[in-house]
């Protein structure tokens, strides 16, 4: 492999040839597909605007950043990771001790689940979370501590940055919280914007996150970082400590509409209403493409178009209306755990304009305490559907700003 321009790059010449199976055969990624995969996250990648996770705006602690703790990686902990692409790597104690350090450098900058996103899709397929030393090109890196060697240029460390590039004297960017934060950049960044870090670039949180990565790293590979958004948000999820329940936009917020009647928001083509006037949920006004994270765990139960529901352990139904289908990170079966990703705010089905409609199903709950909550709607509504509200509030979860 030829080096990219500024970073990316030492993958063939890992030192254990056990490790060279984690890295780029390069294939041209149209679509991530796969069984079980973010089926429709195609070239746009979400957009995962996913920022799958992060602002909808400049702010890079804006939209719905979810404050999850990091847990510490059991000492004989391994998951194994798969791309989009087949490729494949065990995620050991040693690699998630790394991941786990540039996380937790990562929030102690900025509040940005997005930008967790784009870190992790840049190291995933840059060294799969291994310290790689140079010690052809740059002795000096083999003096610190490290977890393997490679050889392109004068790529170092974890996110293979070059030091000749401007990203930085080597024994920062042989650590790993060093090199997160020449990632980084931003007013207070190491390398005071050249090379621009992702907080130096104008736009990022509204790039999907492989071309976030790629304006980053400015790789010779940019179609390597795609493939990796869905075992990231993984990787995430297996670092995360999230609790019971997280607010499924991160935090509290106004919204657009709330439980009970109101004036046909959507009309069709006869002049007909063509959505409910006693409205069983809470939406969220938030703009296409803002994430959306599991408010509670469980199982997804369903998906489709406009529709998503996540059956917790009592048998609640917790749904999440009006994403796109082709924008929905889980399938039906898929086990979830609160603040993971699900997907993004749409506006597909009888929706008048970008939001999350956030809505609660009692009626197969097995919890007293969920049973004891009043049911709501008349007439047509569905029987069983309960105040969002009171049901985040018996999780120490605030709906409203």
């Amino acid at each position: 492999m030829s080096a990219s321009r500024r970073g990316g790059g030492a993958l063939a010449d890992a030192a254990d040839a056990g490790g060279r199976g984690v890295f780029w055969t390069v294939l041209l990624v149209a679509l991530l597909v796969g069984g079980g995969s973010l089926a429709g996250l195609g070239g746009i990648g979400l957009a995962v605007n996913l920022l799958l996770l992060g602002g909808s705006g400049g702010d890079a602690t804006a939209g719905s950043a979810v404050s999850c703790g990091l847990r510490d990686p059991g000492p004989d902990e391994t998951h194994e990771m798969v791309s989009a692409t087949g490729e494949t790597f065990v995620l050991d104690d040693v690699r998630l001790g790394n991941a786990r350090t540039m996380i937790g450098a990562l929030r102690g900058i900025v509040t940005s689940p997005a930008a967790e996103i784009v870190l992790v899709i840049t190291a995933m397929p840059e060294t799969a979370f291994r310290n790689l030393a140079n010690p052809t090109n740059v002795p000096d890196s083999a003096n610190f501590p490290h977890d393997g060697t490679g050889s392109d240029h004068d790529s170092i460390g974890i996110l293979q940055q070059r030091p000749s590039m401007g990203w930085g004297d080597v024994a920062s960017l042989m650590d790993p919280a060093g090199a997160t934060a020449a990632f980084l950049g931003g007013p207070a960044g190491p390398n005071g914007g050249s090379p621009a870090g992702l907080l130096d670039i104008d736009g990022w949180e509204r790039m999907a996150p492989a071309a976030a990565a790629q304006a980053v790293q400015v790789s010779a590979f940019p179609e390597r970082y795609e493939a990796w958004v869905e075992a990231a948000a993984k990787l995430l999820s297996y670092l995360g400590e999230c609790g019971d329940a997280v607010h499924p936009m991160g935090a509290p917020m106004p919204v657009s509409d709330g439980v009970g009647p109101r004036e046909c928001p959507v009309y069709g083509p006869n002049g007909e209403c063509a959505a409910s006037t006693w409205h069983p949920a809470i939406d969220f006004d938030m703009p296409c493409g803002t994430p959306v994270v599991a408010a509670r765990p469980g199982t997804v139960t369903q998906v489709s178009d406009a529709w998503v529901g996540i059956t917790t352990p009592d048998g609640t139904v917790v749904s999440y209306l009006h994403m796109f289908e082709s924008d929905v990170l889980v399938r039906t079966g898929d086990t979830v755990v609160p603040g993971q990703p699900i997907g993004v705010v749409g506006n597909s089905g009888q929706s008048s304009g970008c939001h999350l409609d956030f809505r609660v199903n009692t009626t197969a709950t097995t919890d007293p305490a969920v049973l004891a909550l009043p049911h709501i709607g008349v007439g047509y509504v569905p029987p069983g559907y309960v105040d969002p509200e009171a049901y985040m509030r018996l999780y120490g979860i605030e709906l409203l700003a």
